[in-house]
């Protein structure tokens, strides 16, 4: 099982743009136009980044469950 500590050192491995991303989205539930904004993204730009972000993550997460199993 994968623990909140271990999603938040997860998350580190993101890049800065992707962990505002998905803080500003999820955590903080800011509008897309605003978080867009603050990173001079477009629409589709956002949604993009805040896709692979969560794509890194999820794999991140799968590979660290991997290696609990082993």
């Amino acid at each position: 099982m994968i623990t909140l500590m271990k999603c938040r050192k997860l998350r580190r491995e993101l890049d800065e743009q992707e962990q505002f991303a998905l803080d500003a989205y999820y955590l903080q539930e800011k509008p897309v136009q605003e978080a867009k904004g603050t990173l001079g993204l477009s629409t589709s730009g956002f949604y993009k980044l805040l896709d692979r972000a969560r794509k890194r993550l999820g794999n991140a997460v799968q590979s660290k469950q991997q290696d609990l199993h082993q």
